[in-house]
């Protein structure tokens, strides 16, 4: 109990610094990724339901002064990403953008900081500002999106667990549900991973999970107070939007190839396609013993996200962060370390490239399925294991 108190107050330390720091930043141009997660915030503070997306979207355009042909997507997230951001919404929205920004950069370091705990300070400072100018990470940062939390909640699960700090491990699988569709795995499988645990540390665990989870779904009643079907009705809403059902700008694999061997994309056909993958990769996975330490379990089952997921944008590819450090220590030998920056270089060709680059994305994932296949092969073979433990 006295850890998360010095992490809830460090938390509220950083948040403090970001208003602080936010207010002297110059303003932004392009905020219109976070204007979502802004206006959800106004909604918080006005008590207008933020499901409710016809007057979420008079309140932005009277708060801020925007024409009335302003759209605004439904929101798409869970009620409590916006209760936790909720004070962003009593600042004028390009200093929130800023302080949001910050958070994010926070976010980001924290994450490689957890990653790299074994590391020495100087190599944990170098892979700081290494992560902070990965592409995906960039792009996350400049439009203000919020795969961040997820970042940040996998690399906290996996530094709490394996020092069996059962308070840590339970926020960070909470944090996992902040932008759901890419903890889709991640919540499951590391709760499972707990539960086959089954000792003291799994068991409590688990029980902060439930209560944190439980007082999650009551707050959620603040920001709408019907929110478990109008959050439905409005991940149908935002589903249905053109851009979104149509798959057009996405860099999910299953939609490339979709649109690689159809000829267009087919959002029916990606998820087909996606969840075959999965199967596939889980049956790799655990047949050269990737799940032998949690570490290697987060790593898999993140390159499982990114790989058969139907819905991924480049920025959602932040959280390759947490293979590529985890392979950094364990990469034995020239070709892996090769492939190694070759994954973390791929995506500055969007530069160049822009949209067309999307499959480079997910070519950096698959370089790390090579990796990671390779090093558990290795420990295979060190430990003459043949056939992995779950834990």
């Amino acid at each position: 109990m006295k850890r998360l108190g010095v992490v809830a107050g460090g938390v509220l330390l950083v948040i403090g610094l970001a208003v602080g720091l936010g207010r002297l930043l110059p303003q932004r141009e392009n905020v219109y990724d976070f204007i979502v997660l802004y206006s959800a915030s106004l909604g918080v503070i006005s008590r207008v339901p933020i499901y409710d997306n016809t007057a979420i979207l008079h309140l932005a355009i009277s708060r801020l002064s925007l024409g009335s042909d302003f759209t605004l997507l439904p929101y798409p997230y869970p009620p409590w990403t916006a209760l936790s951001a909720f004070y962003l919404g009593l600042l004028p929205v390009f200093w929130a953008a800023n302080v949001w920004m910050l958070l994010n950069m926070a976010m980001l370091v924290g994450s490689v900081f957890l990653l790299s705990a074994a590391w020495k300070p100087i190599s944990r400072i170098v892979l700081g500002l290494t992560a902070l100018m990965f592409i995906p990470a960039l792009g996350l940062i400049v439009v203000g999106q919020y795969a961040a939390p997820v970042l940040l909640g996998a690399a906290l699960f996996g530094y709490a667990a394996r020092r069996e700090q059962a308070g840590l491990a339970a926020a960070g699988l909470l944090l996992m549900t902040f932008k759901p569709h890419i903890g889709l795995f991640l919540l499951p499988v590391c709760s499972l991973w707990l539960v086959f645990q089954r000792t003291p540390f799994g068991r409590k665990a688990v029980w902060w999970t439930l209560g944190g989870a439980a007082a999650l779904v009551a707050l959620g009643f603040i920001a709408d107070p019907a929110w478990p079907q109008d959050y439905l009705r409005s991940l149908l809403s935002f589903s249905a939007v053109p851009g979104v059902a149509s798959r057009e700008l996405s860099a999910s694999l299953p939609v490339l190839l979709v649109k690689l061997l159809a000829g267009q994309s087919n959002a029916l056909w990606a998820t087909c396609l996606g969840g075959g993958m999965a199967v596939l990769l889980l049956m790799l996975f655990w047949r050269f013993g990737i799940f032998k330490n949690i570490e290697a379990l987060v790593a898999g089952v993140t390159l499982l996200t990114l790989l058969s997921s139907p819905y991924l944008f480049n920025y959602d590819y932040v959280l390759l962060l947490l293979p590529l450090i985890y392979l950094a220590a364990q990469a034995r030998g020239l070709v892996p370390r090769l492939l190694l920056v070759l994954t973390y270089l791929l995506p500055w060709l969007s530069l160049v490239l822009a949209r067309e680059a999307n499959g480079l994305y997910a070519g950096s994932a698959v370089l790390l399925v090579i990796v990671l296949l390779n090093s558990g092969n290795q420990g295979q073979q060190t430990t003459g294991l043949t056939s992995p433990p779950l834990g």
